[in-house]
């Protein structure tokens, strides 16, 4: 039962956990250069870096444990302290903000996608029916998600600049007390 619940949430937990990158992401660049930030192309591989090294780490964390739901929290506990580093804290811990960010947020994404495959596996099971077409219903509110993020911080920021890195540390929040 504990997994049907699972994935009548699974809708939300992927459209909170996109929003922070629509907020981030396509507006760090304007941020970045608004704190005066150096080496923000460096910074802008930090995300990507990480997810290739450490997301595979945080994924046998989780198997190991058998903690999936608690590692995802650790994770986006980590990645709230890097934005609040990077949002809140003079230029020059700006790259220590993004490194602790990006080992945070690295595993979401994999993390999220693994809680929904074992629901879907479990009811399958139980129902003795196929559910492979729902997991392309559920991710699809990541996308929803992302879309909404962008659009929000891009009417903000046309009041106020830097809304990006705020916004993301704001909708980041929110999902970690979701989770």
């Amino acid at each position: 039962m504990a997994m049907n619940r699972l994935l009548r949430l699974m809708p939300s937990v992927y459209f909170l956990s996109y929003v922070p990158l629509g907020m981030i992401f396509p507006y760090l660049v304007v941020d970045l250069e608004d704190k005066n930030v150096e080496h923000i192309g460096l910074l802008l591989t930090m995300p990507s870096l990480f997810m290739m090294l450490s997301g595979p780490l945080w994924g046998m964390i989780a198997d190991w444990f058998q903690r999936t739901v608690l590692v995802l929290q650790s994770a986006a506990c980590i990645a709230l302290i890097g934005l609040i580093v990077m949002a809140w804290l003079p230029p020059q811990y700006t790259m220590v903000g993004m490194i602790v960010y990006s080992l945070g947020w690295a595993p979401v994404a994999s993390l999220t996608d693994a809680l929904t495959m074992e629901a879907l596996r479990q009811e399958s099971e139980q129902l003795q029916t196929k559910t492979e077409d729902r997991y392309g219903r559920i991710r699809l509110w990541g996308s929803v998600g992302y879309m909404f993020g962008v659009l929000l911080v891009g009417w903000l920021v046309t009041i106020t600049p830097g809304w990006g890195l705020l916004g993301g540390a704001i909708s980041s929040a929110v999902f970690l007390c979701v989770l």
